[in-house]
């Protein structure tokens, strides 16, 4: 009798594993459970109206797509970017499989560009990147969707949220709710991808069935919005301008590029308490911005190198982060760059937020979660020698200063919150016929990389099923 997968989360990984099943003869029922909606009806009051509904789960993070959103321009950054995982599937594997990804985001031959270190000194991997188009990605999501709800033995389970597994013998017992009801559910094999909006779940669901996990490795990060004309040759010579810096003893990199000729935005992440944010390009010509954005991490370490634990890190920066926002607890925070360098609250920073049509943004002295003052100076030390370098590139005459005095800094970004599951080369965990993909295995992030995990799981219960 053929086996019955059962996929959590429908995010890029998930659907990724889910057409592999398909495309390759897998017979058995396949259920993904996903605890947002379609993706379709994944429209964000924040990016509307500028309020946050606190909608729950979170329409940025959660339902059908994942970090790919309806109407938002697709990034695929291709191998090396994401070494961790080539490392866990190994080289050949990850090449063939990430040409089995590229397939399933375009029957096109994809455009990319390969940055090159001739054009800047910073540039230190040069790995080729595709932009696609938003009305390209609403394309391809509409496409996935048809392809799975065309199959019979596909079932795809909306607004459900998975509260329990168990492994009893060779079968997963599998409790979600939805709406208000309980139901359980049964598999041979389970596929754990529940990206940013679960992991806490994740945590949680490593801890009762005993995945065998390394603690995560936190990284606290910013988000420096900037006049487009600043950014806007830079992105031309490298569309998601990655590159790490040291200061001070902390190593600073950059993170999630958003610029272009017609600018970036900022998307909202909303974890339940808290807020995160992230960026995007902009490829819609109906929706332009005046402004770019980039952001910088550095890894929260402790004074002798050792990483804080996410118990520490949930005490020590995210609920000081909370009370930061005295009008809405928990959401974005934005601070002059000026004020941020110096680690105060000024009218220059209620100046900056005037100029933002955001009715749930607050000013706060973000400066104040940076632990340590010599992790401090680095990020603004970081910060300013990446702008003397974009404003050689730019051809921008100007003085440094006034340039930093248009900067405005928002925050919070937390990265690589997962535990790093403990994998084998087909994404299998300890446990067998239990697989985590995607962003849920704390080695990897990025759109390509999540299908790449994806189709591994796949071949992994092929292989497990034969």
């Amino acid at each position: 009798m053929a086996e019955n997968a059962l996929i959590i989360g429908a995010g890029i990984s998930g659907i990724s594993c889910a057409i592999t099943l398909i495309n390759k003869g897998f017979v058995g029922q396949i259920t993904i459970i996903e605890q947002g909606a379609s993706h379709k009806a994944r429209l964000c009051s924040v990016d509307s109206m500028g309020i946050c509904t606190n909608c729950s789960p979170c329409k940025t993070i959660s339902g059908f797509g994942g970090s790919v959103h309806y109407g938002d321009t697709v990034k695929l950054s291709c191998f090396p970017s994401g070494k961790r995982l080539i490392n866990t599937l190994g080289g050949s594997r990850s090449e063939e499989f990430q040409s089995l990804a590229l397939s399933y985001f375009s029957d096109d031959v994809l455009k990319f560009i390969t940055p090159s270190k001739e054009n800047s000194l910073f540039i230190e991997k040069e790995y080729p990147i595709s932009i696609l188009h938003s009305k390209k990605a609403k394309g391809i999501l509409d496409e996935w969707c048809l392809k799975l709800s065309n199959k019979p033995n596909v079932k795809v389970l909306f607004n459900c949220e998975v509260t329990n597994i168990e492994k009893q013998n060779n079968t997963f017992s599998v409790s979600y709710k939805e709406k208000r009801e309980h139901k359980e559910i049964y598999a041979d094999t389970v596929v754990l991808c529940m990206g940013r909006a679960g992991f806490r779940k994740m945590k949680q669901f490593a801890r009762e069935i005993n995945i065998v996990s390394k603690p995560p490795q936190v990284s606290i990060g910013f988000r420096f919005m900037m006049p487009n004309y600043i950014l806007q040759e830079v992105c031309n010579i490298h569309p998601d301008f990655k590159t790490s810096l040291n200061h001070n003893g902390y190593k600073y990199k950059t993170f999630c590029f958003s610029a272009g000729d017609i600018g970036g935005r900022i998307k909202h992440a909303n974890h339940g308490g808290f807020m995160l944010i992230d960026g995007h390009s902009i490829t819609d010509d109906e929706t332009p911005s005046p402004l770019s954005n980039f952001a910088i991490l550095s890894q929260l370490r402790d004074s002798s190198g050792n990483f804080y634990d996410y118990d520490w890190i949930e005490n020590n920066v995210i609920l000081p982060y909370i009370e930061l926002n005295t009008t809405h607890k928990g959401k974005p925070v934005l601070q002059s760059y000026n004020d941020f360098k110096v680690g105060k609250v000024t009218k220059l920073s209620n100046e900056h937020l005037a100029k933002f049509n955001s009715q749930i943004y607050g000013v706060g002295n973000l400066a104040s979660l940076i632990p340590s003052k010599e992790q401090h100076i680095g990020f603004c030390n970081s910060l300013e020698e990446l702008i003397t370098e974009f404003c050689r590139i730019s051809e921008i005459k100007e003085p440094l200063s006034n340039v930093l005095a248009q900067i405005s800094v928002l925050g919070l970004e937390l990265e690589s919150l997962w535990d790093e599951i403990e994998l084998s080369q087909d994404m299998e965990t300890n446990i067998p016929s239990l697989f985590v993909t995607g962003d849920s295995t704390g080695i990897a992030q990025g759109i390509l990389q999540a299908s790449v995990g994806g189709i591994a799981a796949a071949y992994g219960i092929l292989k497990d099923s034969l």
